[in-house]
């Protein structure tokens, strides 16, 4: 079985990859750090301190920006489809994610997983999986969207991923699974100890965490 964590960031962003390669990589699955193309921000024009970019980082032929997510996770699929990957979780740059626990987890029994009920990102649109905390898909729900969203209706859930993701595979007839253990904490506290992701994490120990408070630890 072959799993593929996938970390959505952007050019921008790049800076985080080396203390998020290090609490993800060497625990069982494969991961890659997923960009595009950003017009200023070319490689070798990155700002003082930026590292070379590493062989887990893959550079997508899609536009880097923010409202463009949806193409750059279509592409991501893709690629995973192309190197016969079985399953996906998809985070973001600023997601915390214990890679041992979410293999003990059980997701591999099903086709989709993810935050359910995530009103700051779902805006209450019914079965919204939250982006940010991470969502698990398998190759069936990958191809499944990728065959189903060219079809879907005009409207800005195209603009955000985790509606896109989520309305197009309930629309082709799949149903998620909640998991809390993925967790967002605008939903309120949660003991870190047992999460397998938390949203809103970051790697300078001087800033504080954008979503719970506190400190923000490399490890909880």
């Amino acid at each position: 079985m072959r799993i593929l964590v996938a970390v959505v960031t952007c050019t921008r962003d790049r800076w985080r990859i080396p203390a998020h390669r290090e609490l993800l990589a060497g625990h069982g699955a494969d991961v890659r750090f997923f960009y595009g193309k950003q017009p200023g921000a070319l490689f070798g024009m990155e700002p003082e301190g930026v590292p070379d970019r590493g062989p887990d980082e893959v550079e997508l032929p899609v536009d880097d920006a923010y409202f463009a997510l949806v193409a750059k996770d279509c592409a991501i699929f893709e690629w995973a489809l192309a190197r016969k990957y079985d399953f996906i979780l998809k985070i973001d740059a600023d997601t915390w994610l214990d890679v041992p626990k979410l293999l003990q987890a059980g997701f591999a029994a099903h086709d989709w997983v993810g935050l359910m009920g995530d009103k700051g990102a779902s805006g209450g649109v019914g079965h919204c999986t939250s982006g940010g905390v991470g969502i698990w898909l398998s190759a069936k729900a990958m191809r499944t969207f990728l065959d189903h969203y060219p079809k879907m209706p005009g409207g800005k859930f195209h603009f955000f991923e985790d509606w896109a993701i989520s309305l197009t595979l309930a629309a082709a007839g799949l149903k998620p699974v909640n998991s809390d253990l993925l967790w967002n904490f605008d939903l309120g506290p949660a003991d870190k100890k047992t999460l397998i992701s938390w949203h809103g994490w970051t790697p300078e120990p001087e800033r504080r965490e954008s979503r719970g408070g506190g400190e923000c630890p490399w490890k909880p």
